[in-house]
């Protein structure tokens, strides 16, 4: 999972992430990203539900690959 500014903001990031390096992604639109901004203004957001947190999550385990620091 990778997130990301504004600046980043970019086609050719977008693709080098999902198609490169297999990965997800969170990015920031501004007003400056005119086109995109109204996509994602056009989308149905209140119709998408809201997910339960993940069981992980919630009982307070952690991932085998995680681990406290210091």
């Amino acid at each position: 999972m990778v997130t990301s500014d504004a600046m980043h903001t970019q086609r050719e990031h977008a693709d080098y992430l999902v198609t490169d390096r297999f990965a997800h992604y969170i990015v920031i639109v501004k007003g400056n990203q005119k086109k995109l901004r109204q996509q994602l203004k056009s989308l149905p957001w209140r119709q998408i539900p809201l997910q339960a947190p993940a069981r992980a999550a919630t009982d307070g385990a952690r991932s085998a690959g995680s681990r406290s620091l210091p």
